[in-house]
């Protein structure tokens, strides 16, 4: 019945192999293990108790529950769904009332009948502090001795089929259970894991004075105890613990005055758990105060935010109306210079700087005449034809052509500057020059592998991509990616993260249990990392496709440095450069008043070892810390003027 164990007998059978259900009770107060009850079975069994009028704990005396017609064919489908599996049963206390109606319908079945001495289950019970044990406590006896009487009519009916056991004998060695369930039942089952927590099963009532007036003022129950005793299958070394059971009741004078001292205790504690809530009501009315306070205050701040609001809508409608009147200004000027007159005059002022005659020279009449003077001798010693060509010829070199827009390989960044993207026309290299560099990577006597840290948080896809795909692009093929994931909420990041360890080999991810942030992160994927250097990438940046090469390229040359970096850029959502930063040479003293080498940075792994990483509680400016850290150790640092990161 309820309260006798049969929550650590079922989770021992479980463990053995035997199938108690897919849907079971979680745990409680009670059971903090959990349960281990078929929802299936303990559904059924609350339904046709509540038809009857029985509350679905089975608070009743009633020993065995007639089944309506109507739920036949239910049970029969809780069965039937669990027909296929070999070893299987349910655990429900309530199966006590239902125990000839059960094995009616599985006649084969295999009962396992647990109980417990009545004193510690009425214990059980009125902790429980069901409202029906105020009104009556001795029906906490009666219910022990209904379900318990049920057990034995069912056992003597039925020897074959039937074990009873002790709790206590499981709680003492969980192999009892396992052989008693081999020899007895002839199940097979698997070995029992080791459950039993001694905290979860009290006993101590056993060992009051308690036990002994259920012996000596409720002999049916004691009795009844007995014979359940007489009936368990107990081994020898499992007799042991009936010496504890009650033989005398101790005097009056010996538990009464105890009794006595304990409500007053209780009261005591009572009087001081209703003083503790008091002083909890009134920190909480002062704590309701001060929010009535805060939501004043919130309610003052959205009002001025309201107005604030108000003051930017009306001066973004002023804006509009500047940009309306902006417009029409445009228009106004798109027309006059679209004019004759403006054609002239733009025609007169080209003319006038043809011939020296601009605003910052000198419109004397003197040089006036000199410049008339000259064309005149042109054009009496050469003629008009030679005085007209020699014209047109100075004009076509004065008016400027319209510039035509550049060629942009694909392979080559853009910009929306025009100085800048000549720049990178000619400094960024294309895709033949990539594929002289992928030859020559061949030709190094030194090649490294460079091991890459990308620590990641909820990326958006498309940036992550674009992260890995730009290190998948590199010239140089000795490196090494691995990426630390801290814990991403975004389900798609795992995915993605595993398709690529999938397509190379030489990509690797640790997936962290908890958020830690950039500094933890980072160290994660320092930790996976076995390269003689590390390159420190962001999760949204990007590498160009030289980048790898040209700091390997350096090493080559100078096998001694210790770090490397090199310039880098920003860039837009539409793949646009637009800042770029070329840095100065490595300079100790300025970089105390600032961090300029960022990426792309380059580290000796040993080093970064020695000097433990980055250090956590530095998150936002982390990679100055580590390199102000890193610099104490070594001189040999270089800088690749190029932008590659």
């Amino acid at each position: 019945m309820h309260r006798s164990g049969t929550s650590l007998t079922a989770s021992l059978l479980q463990s053995a192999g035997v199938d108690i259900g897919q849907r079971l009770m979680g745990a409680g107060k009670s059971n903090l293990k959990g349960h281990f009850e078929d929802l299936d079975f303990v559904e059924f069994h609350e339904s046709v108790f509540h038809s009857q009028g029985i509350s679905k704990e089975g608070w009743t005396l009633h020993r065995s529950i007639q089944v309506q017609e109507q739920y036949l064919a239910q049970a029969k489908s809780i069965i039937q769904k669990r027909s296929s599996k070999s070893t299987w049963g349910w655990k429900d206390p309530r199966t006590t009332l239902f125990l000839n109606f059960w094995h009616d319908l599985i006649p084969e079945a295999k009962f396992l009948l647990v109980y417990r001495s009545p004193w510690e289950v009425i214990d059980s019970l009125y902790r429980r502090s069901d409202e029906v044990f105020y009104k009556n406590p001795n029906l906490a006896v009666d219910i022990w001795v209904n379900y318990n009487q049920a057990i034995i009519d069912f056992y003597d009916k039925f020897p074959e089929q039937c074990v009873i056991l002790n709790i206590k004998q499981i709680a003492l060695s969980s192999t009892i259970l396992l052989e008693t369930v081999t020899n007895k039942l002839k199940i097979s089952t698997g070995s029992v894991a080791s459950l039993y927590e001694e905290a979860l099963l009290n006993d101590q009532i056993s060992s009051s004075h308690r036990s002994t007036l259920i012996k000596h003022h409720f002999t049916e129950a004691f009795d009844l105890y007995q014979q359940l005793n007489a009936r368990a299958n107990y081994t020898n070394y499992a007799l042991s613990f009936l010496d504890n059971e009650p033989v005398e009741l101790p005097s009056y004078k010996a538990w009464v005055l105890q009794d006595w001292l304990e409500v007053r205790t209780l009261e005591k504690d009572l009087k001081l758990s209703n003083y503790q809530q008091q002083q909890t009501k009134v920190e909480l009315e002062r704590s309701q105060s001060q929010l009535q306070q805060t939501q004043l205050e919130l309610e003052r701040s959205q009002s001025q935010l309201q107005q604030t609001q108000l003051e930017l809508e009306r001066s973004q409608s002023q804006l509009q109306q500047t940009k309306v009147e902006l417009e029409r200004s445009q228009v106004v000027i798109t027309a006059m210079e679209s004019s004759k007159f403006w054609q002239l005059r733009s025609l007169w002022f080209k003319f006038r700087s043809t011939f020296g005659l601009a605003e910052d020279i000198s419109l004397e009449p003197g040089n006036l005449w000199s410049r008339g003077k000259y064309l005149f001798a042109v054009l009496r010693v050469k003629g008009l034809k030679y005085a007209l060509s020699k014209l047109l010829k100075v004009l076509s070199q004065k008016f400027e052509a319209p510039t035509l827009p550049l060629e942009i390989p694909p392979e080559i960044p853009h910009s929306d500057d025009v100085n800048y993207q000549k720049w990178l026309l000619k400094n960024h290299p294309d895709q033949a020059e990539l594929c002289k560099l992928t030859q020559t990577v061949e030709t190094f006597s030194y090649k490294p592998v460079i091991s890459l840290i990308v620590p990641v948080f909820n990326t958006p896809e498309y940036f992550l991509r674009q992260a890995i795909d730009s290190v998948l692009n590199q010239v140089y093929s000795y490196w090494e990616l691995c990426i630390a994931d801290d814990a991403s909420t975004e389900p798609y990041i795992r995915s993605i993260l595993e398709e690529y360890v999938s397509k190379d080999p030489r990509i690797k991810v640790v997936f962290r249990t908890e958020n830690g942030h950039i500094s933890h992160a980072s160290n994660s994927a320092i930790e996976i990392a076995t390269g003689e250097f590390i390159a420190l990438l962001d999760h949204d940046d990007l590498l160009t496709p030289d980048a790898l090469y040209e700091v390997v390229l350096l090493l080559n040359r100078h096998p001694e440095a210790d770090m490397i970096y090199s310039d880098e850029d920003k860039i837009d959502e539409q793949n646009r450069l637009r800042d770029p930063f070329f840095k100065p040479d490595w300079c100790p003293d300025s970089f105390l008043s600032r961090m300029y080498t960022c990426h792309l940075g380059t580290y000796r792994r040993s080093i970064v070892n020695e000097i433990g990483g980055f250090r956590v509680g530095y998150e936002g400016s982390q990679d100055y810390d580590f390199v102000l850290r890193f610099t104490e150790k070594t001189e040999n640092i270089f800088h690749i003027p190029k932008i590659l990161y």
